[in-house]
């Protein structure tokens, strides 16, 4: 909430002085309120992240059996909010840890396990009123159902000559493939051990995977989830892949 009303500062110092020395300049007029509108568009993507936040802390309170866990969005920035209008894929870092109590009376705190928790969001389920949670889908996945989805992934965009597997456990998915080598979790996205097939954006392929929920589909841009129950599909971008892949592939400490 701290940054919101630091914004609402900026805005009142920004504007204020613009009507007191420009009054008679309709172009400081006019900059004025495109200031004034971007602050605010910014402080909408601002609430709705506070907002999601705040849910997917509810959800796990509400789904799993955590006692200790940290959660935190991984890819609100640069989001703007019509293009969450639509359809998105809003992801959480989550963690459970432990608190080890030392005879001293130090202590010090041990990560158990991580996940990715991932809000679906589909058609409509921002709009004017903010944000329509029922139209909202949920899923806490860990790194092996997530490596599990960008296997069968690879496996149909790709014509692989490596084992697949393995080419993950070294490697990112990055635009046109998989990488050859993981250099201290920075990325040499001209350095490829797998390569994607060349298909435009308008162009699709389903996987043979399917679990429970998702069907996987490769298109030019991002990793598409299929949804057998609502029939709606939602799209990942590859750098929200690589995010979630590089944050899963940390160790537990």
């Amino acid at each position: 909430m701290k940054n919101i009303f630091l914004k609402l500062l900026v805005i009142i110092f920004l504007i204020n002085p613009l009507n007191s020395f420009s009054q008679n300049n309709d172009n400081a007029a006019v900059a004025g309120a495109v200031v004034a509108a971007g602050i605010i568009a910014a402080l909408s993507v601002e609430n709705a992240k506070e907002s999601f936040e705040l849910r997917a802390t509810e959800w796990i309170l509400n789904n799993t059996s955590m006692t200790k866990f940290n959660v935190q969005t991984i890819a609100f920035s640069g989001v703007k909010m019509k293009d969450m209008s639509y359809a998105s894929v809003i992801p959480f870092r989550v963690y459970e840890y432990d608190i080890i109590n030392k005879s001293n009376g130090e202590y010090e705190f041990e990560i158990l396990k991580r996940y990715v928790l991932l809000a679906y969001g589909y058609p409509g389920f921002v709009n004017e009123n903010g944000v329509n949670y029922k139209k909202v889908y949920w899923e806490l996945i860990d790194k092996d159902m997530w490596f599990k989805r960008l296997e069968a992934y690879v496996k149909s965009s790709s014509n692989p000559t490596i084992d697949v597997v393995e080419a993950l456990e070294n490697g990112y998915v990055v635009n046109k493939g998989v990488t050859n080598k993981r250099q201290n979790m920075h990325v040499k996205s001209n350095d490829l051990a797998i390569r994607f097939y060349d298909i435009d954006e308008d162009s699709y392929i389903v996987s043979d995977y399917s679990d429970d929920m998702f069907r996987i589909v490769y298109n030019e841009n991002s990793l598409g989830l299929f949804n057998k129950v609502t029939g709606m599909l939602v799209q990942i971008r590859r750098r929200t892949i690589l995010d979630i892949s590089k944050y899963l592939s940390r160790s537990p400490k």
